[in-house]
């Protein structure tokens, strides 16, 4: 591995679908670029999807299989991703990781979103409550259960579905939040329960199982899984990072720090698509340029 310059031209902070973008498009435009994510390789939560399917030119793939596109784009422009976190971007635009510090003319944040928590008795801390789908498939789960109605959630159901897990996806609203392609493709799957209009009062944990208390039509049951997965929402993370810098986007990708620039879910918040990150990646690093160059 080449050594990480303390002052490249640009810093891209998070190597999802927008970041990954954005570094190979500074890498096209002669920038000295690096990309760093505290997982140290590409993906981020796309990881996660059942299938890719409305990105242009590229024909359906589950999440691990875009990954790997990813990873491939980025070998091809000879750009590493480097493991550090990011725990702040301070004033004069200098990004603090846990190891290294750098003090770039630009900076792109693509960190993406985090999921909101169960409000639950016994959802905080336990070991059974999961917020992405791959590290629940670790535990190769016979019986699982989904909390939430939008995209995210019946994405994961399916992802979980395919491979052998029953799935329950409790509502608490009275119709889904997603409509078209995933509301079909659930309803057409065996594997899957929807259960609409019906609340969880608490998950009490049992051995390598957790018991989970559902309200529905004014009765109580129980329902016993190996794993609950929370799909109910998402926050941006920028404003971790960025403490009192002036965060209020301008045009797009842009915010009123000179030289800062904000991508993807981290700019919109909840779960967006693919597409929509990548353009944001792209401009943000034309934008990034142009600081650069003055």
């Amino acid at each position: 591995m080449r050594p990480v310059p303390r002052y490249p031209d640009v810093v891209v902070v998070g190597a999802g679908p927008g970041g990954c973008a954005a570094a190979v498009q500074c890498r096209r435009l002669g920038l000295d670029t690096l990309l760093v994510d505290r997982a140290g390789r590409p993906g981020g939560l796309i990881a996660n999807a059942w299938r890719v399917e409305n990105y242009p030119g590229v024909p359906p793939v589950d999440g691990p299989g875009f990954v790997a596109l990813l990873a491939a784009h980025l070998e091809r422009f000879g750009i590493q991703v480097v493991e550090e976190e990011v725990l702040a971007v301070r004033p004069g635009l200098v990004v603090e990781g846990t190891r290294t510090s750098w003090r770039p003319r630009a900076v792109v944040l693509a960190v993406g979103t985090a999921a909101l928590e169960l409000d639950l008795p016994g959802a905080a801390g336990s070991r059974h409550v999961f917020t992405e789908v791959r590290a629940l498939l670790e535990r190769s789960p016979d019986r699982a259960v989904v909390v939430g109605g939008g995209e995210a959630a019946l994405d994961q159901a399916l992802s979980l579905s395919a491979s052998g897990t029953r799935v329950t996806v409790m509502v608490r609203a009275e119709r889904l939040a997603s409509t078209g392609r995933l509301p079909e493709a659930v309803r057409a799957d065996r594997r899957i329960e929807v259960r609409l209009g019906c609340a969880l009062r608490g998950l009490h944990a049992t051995g390598n199982a957790v018991e989970v208390e559902v309200e529905d039509g004014g009765a109580t049951e129980w329902i016993v899984a190996d794993g609950v997965l929370a799909a109910i929402g998402r926050r941006p993370l920028t404003s971790e990072l960025i403490g009192d810098l002036d965060l209020e986007p301008l045009d797009g990708v842009h915010t009123a720090v000179p030289g800062l620039f904000v991508v993807g879910d981290a700019r919109l918040g909840g779960l967006g698509q693919a597409g929509v990150a990548v353009g944001d990646g792209l401009n943000a690093a034309l934008a990034a340029a142009a600081e650069v160059r003055g």
